[in-house]
């Protein structure tokens, strides 16, 4: 098989790989993103109190990479109106390693590459030897072989670090798990929940 098609292979596997959500945590599926969801009809804003026994702040751990930010944010409106002395902190829920380690030797390369097709003839004249072969290819392809150095590499760590996960923590306990349950809190649930702590 030809090197361009292999290269040409990975990238459509790349693709293929970015639209399957996965889960390097649980070897299960992405959360997938559920419609917003509104403070219950039933629960009177208008009879919010300083809620004593909620003294310790809300923890959020999500996964930053997977587009989660506007349901944290979501949330944190409607917990400020329900419980107005409730702290909510924001975390990136940490991705095990090997992958994070991985994401990261992959941008190097890909810097690596950027500057050898930018100035690969400048670096090995100044080395004083021949091209190798490899980068002969890359001298010849520059279209496909840029494209997967600016879109496959970058879809291939994105994959990598993308752990699905929506944590949602208050005390040390965690009240609810995206990376059991396979989809993203509603308000809903964290008001009901958060309201049995304060029951």
């Amino acid at each position: 098989m030809e090197l361009k098609s292999v290269v040409w292979i990975c990238f459509i596997t790349t693709l293929f790989l970015e639209t399957i959500p996965f889960n390097v945590k649980t070897s299960e599926s992405q959360p997938p993103e559920e419609t917003p969801s509104s403070i219950p009809v039933d629960y009177d804003l208008t009879q919010k109190v300083s809620h004593t026994y909620l003294k310790k702040p809300l923890i959020i751990e999500y996964c930053q990479v997977c587009s989660y930010k506007g349901r944290v944010d979501q949330l944190k409106k409607a917990l400020s109106s329900v419980y107005p002395s409730l702290i909510v902190v924001e975390e990136d829920y940490p991705t095990p390693q090997p992958w994070p380690l991985l994401a990261q030797l992959l941008s190097y390369l890909r810097i690596a590459g950027i500057i050898l097709l930018v100035a690969g003839d400048h670096i090995f004249s100044y080395l004083q030897t021949n091209y190798p072969p490899w980068y002969l290819y890359m001298k010849n392809n520059k279209f496909s072989v840029g494209i997967m150095l600016f879109f496959g590499i970058n879809l291939i760590s994105n994959w990598m670090v993308s752990s699905g996960a929506f944590e949602v923590i208050y005390d040390g306990q965690v009240l609810y798990s995206g990376l059991k349950t396979q989809q993203l809190p509603s308000v809903d649930d964290i008001i009901v929940l958060l309201g049995k702590i304060d029951n």
